[in-house]
């Protein structure tokens, strides 16, 4: 569940019906989302029988990069009566000519830390090694291979995927979180190609009542 909880973002940006954005990388426009989370059905052997949440995304592009925050927020009930009261905070900061990336991540379960992670990653461009100095939970280094992708590179990456008609994109993904995984393979699967933001009905934004005063 603390993976599942921790990629949501990434779940976001990989599988994905893109709408809304060009695939040139110039075009990409700051915004903010709200989303909000409930659980349809359950396995009949599952102990969860009940779970809702919400989260909310920005990306901000400035001069030299782009700025990314998120907040979710998860409450889950189980059958033996226990709440579970997941929060995930996560920002980051991406250059824009890809050399460096810096990330700051944090996991609480009814307000206790389980995991925090900060770090850094250099390298000398894209489809260049590089390599991860972590501040937290622990100073240590990790080697990046040629072939990783940071999360707004991979955004672009499969919005131009998208416009060339293909539907599968596989790259070496790096975000900050469990270095130990790190990097990993993200496999996102494109549904359907670019739209313009006006199609389809906007909906209006959802309840992020719930993100409140978690932190």
């Amino acid at each position: 569940m603390r993976r599942a909880l921790a990629n949501v973002g990434l779940v976001g940006l990989v599988t994905v019906g893109v709408a809304g954005v060009a695939a040139d990388a110039a075009t990409l426009a700051s915004h903010r989302a709200f989303y909000t989370m409930a659980m349809i059905a359950s396995d009949t052997e599952s102990n969860v029988v009940g779970a809702n949440g919400a989260m909310t995304v920005d990306w901000e592009r400035s001069c030299d990069g782009w700025t990314v925050s998120q907040q979710l927020r998860l409450q889950i009930n189980l059958n033996s009566g226990e709440l579970l009261d997941t929060a995930v905070e996560f920002s980051s900061f991406e250059s824009l000519d890809g050399t460096s990336y810096q990330f700051t991540s944090r996991t609480l379960t009814n307000g206790t830390v389980l995991d925090e992670f900060r770090g850094i990653a250099k390298r000398a461009g894209p489809d260049q090694p590089g390599e991860v100095r972590y501040a937290m939970p622990e100073a240590r280094r990790l080697a990046l291979p040629a072939d990783t992708v940071f999360p707004m590179e991979h955004t672009r990456l499969v919005l131009e995927a998208a416009e060339r008609g293909e539907t599968v994109v596989l790259r070496k993904f790096f975000d900050g979180p469990r270095p130990d995984e790190s990097p990993f393979d993200a496999n996102a699967l494109i549904l359907q190609g670019p739209r313009p933001g006006s199609e389809g009905v906007p909906e209006g934004l959802a309840d992020a009542s719930l993100l409140e005063d978690v932190w």
